[in-house]
């Protein structure tokens, strides 16, 4: 992989019913915890966006989309988390690992493809997939490039 590759992983997380019911202080300091570790996590380079899915996804309470210079820093992260307060909570649900490199087709990237990189988090994620099937590499390097 080339050194300009940033590595990307969303981690879907569901919450223990069991913690909403300790007490008020144990639940700050797991809070508290968690937020420690995730302060450790930034200052190491990675980029953690976070969004509540409560009542929108079964048994998901919590997404951490996160972006790094490796898989090893990723992975590193998600220990980290698993081992604070209030990650010892958490059931990890779902987990997507990708990589975002410079694409061939762009010859400049746009502010929309540039913002979850370096720009401010919005309230709400949207990915659309997009996988290249055979007819794909068919198709002129213009036609790629408008798609």
């Amino acid at each position: 992989m080339s050194d300009d590759s940033i590595y990307i992983q969303a981690v879907a997380l569901g919450l223990e019913p069991a913690w909403r019911r300790t007490a008020p202080d144990q639940q700050a300091a797991d809070v508290a915890a968690m937020l420690a570790a995730e302060a450790t996590t930034a200052a190491a380079g990675i980029r953690t966006l976070s969004y509540s899915t409560i009542g929108i996804e079964p048994a998901v309470d919590l997404v951490f989309f996160r972006l790094g210079p490796s898989i090893e820093a990723l992975e590193t992260a998600g220990a980290r988390l698993a081992r604070s307060g209030l990650g010892r909570w958490l059931t990890v649900r779902h987990s997507l690992l990708g990589r975002i490199g410079a694409s061939q087709y762009v010859r400049k990237p746009t502010d929309q493809e540039r913002s979850i990189l370096d720009g401010e988090p919005a309230a709400y994620l949207i990915v659309y997939p997009f996988t290249k099937d055979a007819g794909w590499y068919l198709l002129s390097r213009e036609a790629r490039q408008g798609i």
